[in-house]
């Protein structure tokens, strides 16, 4: 019974668009990102989690493929159960597809959580039938850039001034690699002086502060305001993104 419920969400996302997907990729999205060159497209099924809570979730990554009209589809098809921390995103799958392949071929990426309720979503293309715009959810194309463009994306700069200060940058620059949210923006750190001999800790977002609190030199308090600023950071990101989608929608 599961099966056959399985393959009727399949063969709608296969065949009509995505319709209301203001339901979807809000809390744990799906996303397939796309890496082009001349003879091969790489796509990768990117999970990643918008809330304060760890999410258990079960994704299937499917492949389908027809070689033309009068043949049989095939199918593909990886998936599994994974854990999702807070703010946290995830590599989940990888196929790199021939460009000079002339069999359609369609992509489908589904994130569901523990109860098999639908989260995310994201699907992609290649000469498809009746071929009408692509419905790839939040889709990323990484084209070649310049050396200069390439490096300002995931910057994170330091200007510390003591031990607590620079121990601190050590905890969170680990936190923010790890996490894979690579801001757009630079990101700094910045130690100030502050009444007495304390000192202030400022986290900004480009000019946008996300961040700020009196140092203490505690190894757990530099800890786990590193875990504060990254959620904060992950926050004001996804409500960029939010308001942007917003926007497009009108």
């Amino acid at each position: 019974m599961k099966i056959s419920s399985t393959r009727t969400i399949l063969m709608l996302f296969l065949f009509i668009p995505f319709l209301g997907y203001s339901q979807y990729n809000a809390d744990v999205s799906a996303e397939i990102l796309v890496t082009e060159n001349t003879e091969f497209t790489e796509l990768r099924a990117k999970a990643s989690n918008a809330t304060e809570v760890n999410q258990d979730l079960r994704f299937v990554f499917s492949i389908f493929r027809k070689e033309n009209e009068a043949a049989e589809q095939t199918t593909t098809k990886k998936e599994g159960n994974f854990s999702l921390d807070s703010f946290k995103s995830e590599i989940l799958s990888e196929v790199t597809i021939n460009k000079i392949d002339t069999a359609q071929v369609i992509v489908l990426f589904l994130v569901y959580n523990s109860e098999e309720k639908l989260l995310g979503k994201a699907r992609w293309s290649q000469n498809e039938a009746e071929k009408q715009e692509p419905i790839v959810v939040e889709k990323e194309v990484f084209k070649e850039v310049t050396y200069d463009a390439a490096i300002l994306r995931g910057i994170v700069t330091e200007d510390t001034r003591t031990k607590p200060g620079r121990d601190f940058y050590r905890y969170f620059y680990n936190d923010y690699d790890d996490s894979q949210i690579n801001a757009e923006e630079t990101v700094s750190v910045k130690e100030f002086l502050a009444l007495g001999r304390n000192t202030r800790i400022e986290v900004r977002i480009g000019s946008t502060l996300v961040s700020q609190f009196y140092l203490r030199p505690k190894d757990d308090y530099l800890r786990n305001m590193s875990k504060v600023t990254l959620s904060n950071i992950a926050r004001y990101i996804q409500n960029q993104k939010n308001m942007s989608q917003q926007i497009e929608r009108y």
